[in-house]
């Protein structure tokens, strides 16, 4: 899978991106863009559905969300599916977007399918989860796992 962040430029945490081992794929005179490519084994991102209760994912019961998964199938889950990402990528994205720095990011499974990523700003504190290319992303630490 791959996986991209876009900042501007002059970010002051863009430094956190190079420790989790992001590589600089772009660079625009005003932003940047960083890949990295992750396997589902990194628990870097993971599906997930969101209940009333809080956030279902295989990793933490897994019983339940594949009970999730095979009614979502059939387009008869009654909760909202969407990808928990990492307490490490959820943290970094939400530095890079202090002060109303614009971010946004995406994932694919194949670099060919990755979406063109724009920059979106000050949508990363606004609320629980950020949407973007028909994907819903999990990405306040106060949302828990159950």
């Amino acid at each position: 899978m791959f996986f991209e962040v876009v900042c501007l430029n002059s970010n002051p945490n863009i430094g956190l991106l190079k420790k989790l081992r992001f590589y600089r794929e772009i660079q625009h005179s005003d932003r940047v863009h960083y890949r990295k490519t992750v396997n589902q084994q990194d628990d870097f991102l993971q599906p997930c559905f969101i209940i009333p209760e809080g956030v279902i994912t295989h990793q933490n019961n897994p019983r339940v969300f594949n009970l999730y998964a095979k009614q979502a199938l059939h387009n008869k889950c009654p909760f909202k599916s969407a990808e928990w990402l990492s307490n490490e990528i959820r943290n970094v994205l939400l530095h890079l977007a202090e002060n109303r720095q614009p971010v946004s990011f995406a994932y694919a499974e194949m670099f060919e399918h990755l979406p063109e990523v724009s920059i979106l700003a000050g949508n990363m504190r606004q609320q629980d989860f950020y949407i973007d290319f028909g994907k819903r992303y999990v990405i306040t630490s106060h949302s828990t796992q159950i």
